[in-house]
């Protein structure tokens, strides 16, 4: 009778535990390990970033892209020293390739979880809504890391196959990419307007009108203004109207005796669409914030060497305002130096032998489950 109930009580107990691993299993499903991507700053020297190629590039494209991806982070990395003052360049690369690339170049499998979607650049075909030129989103306040930066993978094609080209086209190749890049870190926004005025909802228009007193005609007038950030306030350019709807649209050339001008309230009435464009060579320098495809980009603007211009109506001056100045719009500088990578007095710049980054490439890894078997106090809302 006694091994009897020994029995039954041991098939009742295996039965009742299979039970409660079936009714109460929590599979997880995903990576084991998500990387963040954004990158780590030490000594004044980024590590950790990671740059990622989409899976719809195919792998003939391979050699070139790679090629191209290391020739402009060294001449952006050169760029970030510069106009930084040494506070920061680009000490480390990780290139994460698809996972069904097989190149001599691929050292392996990423080993830290590094994904397309989580990595701060990422190379993907171009689409009409962001173009060719490198491009971050900034959704967030003042002082918020961007959307990953997106570069088109013709871009980088057009890089290597029409280096002069391409200059003569974006200006400094390292220029575009240092302006996204820290716009993205640093969460700061773009010292510029765009064509448009307030009446047709552009509230970033490219050009403003300032009042002053015309001494000859005893009179106040309005004087039109570029809203830009260099040291005089004023570069070298062309006044151009858009002509047509998006992609049949085209510039066409103004002259300034064309614009007509409200006296009294300043508002550009004509022509519709206008736009400041500087040119690509100047005398002024112009803040990395601001026009950077210019020769004469040297720094980001201040409050002390570089003064910044809070009167435009730009992103900038519009959304980054600064408590210690009465709420004053903050320069581009100030907002960089806010963020945690230059608390306590860290990254304060630094001498190095050489800008250039190490580059390391990786395959992204395949996905990763787990399945994950416990109890019901683990799983308090496991159903069965």
């Amino acid at each position: 009778a006694v091994v009897s109930t020994q029995s039954t009580w041991g098939v009742h107990h295996s039965s009742l535990a299979l039970t409660m691993v079936a009714t109460t299993a929590c599979l997880i499903l995903g990576l084991l390990l998500s990387a963040r991507g954004s990158p780590t700053l030490d000594q004044s020297g980024f590590s950790d970033l990671v740059i990622a190629i989409h899976n719809d590039i195919p792998k003939e494209d391979g050699p070139a892209l790679l090629q191209s991806i290391k020739e402009l982070m060294i001449e952006t990395s050169d760029m970030m020293y510069f106009s930084s003052m040494t506070r920061f360049y680009i000490k480390e690369v990780t290139i994460l390739t698809p996972n069904h690339w097989d190149l001599p170049e691929i050292i392996g499998e990423a080993r830290k979880g590094e994904i397309f979607d989580t990595a701060a650049i990422q190379i993907a075909p171009k689409d009409r809504q962001n173009g060719d030129l490198p491009y971050t989103h900034q959704s967030g306040g003042c002082g918020e890391e961007g959307s990953p930066i997106l570069i088109s993978d013709e871009y980088l094609r057009k890089l290597l196959d029409e280096p002069d080209d391409m200059v003569l086209k974006y200006g400094p190749l390292g220029n575009q990419l240092t302006h996204e890049f820290t716009k993205y870190r640093y969460g700061y926004f773009e010292e510029y307007g765009y064509p448009g005025n307030p009446t047709d909802g552009e509230y970033f228009p490219s050009l403003y009108t300032h009042a002053y007193y015309d001494k000859e005609q005893g009179r106040y007038r309005m004087a039109l203004l570029e809203n830009t950030c260099s040291e005089s306030g004023k570069l070298e350019g062309t006044y151009q109207r858009v002509e047509g709807e998006k992609h049949d649209a085209h510039n066409v050339l103004v002259n300034e005796e064309d614009f007509i001008i409200d006296e009294e309230t300043g508002e550009i009435i004509a022509p519709d669409s206008a736009y400041f464009r500087p040119s690509m060579q100047q005398t002024d320098f112009s803040s990395m914030g601001s026009v950077s495809y210019t020769d004469s980009v040297s720094v980001f603007c201040d409050n002390e060497y570089f003064p910044h211009n809070p009167g435009p109506d730009n992103k900038q001056n519009l959304k980054c305002l600064d408590p210690t100045r009465g709420y004053e719009p903050m320069s581009t500088w100030d907002t960089i130096l806010g963020h945690k990578d230059f608390e306590h007095g860290h990254n304060d710049g630094i001498y190095v032998e050489s800008t250039e980054p190490t580059f390391n490439v990786y395959k992204e890894a395949g996905a990763k489950f787990v399945l994950c078997l416990t109890s019901p106090a683990a799983c308090p809302n496991a159903t069965g």
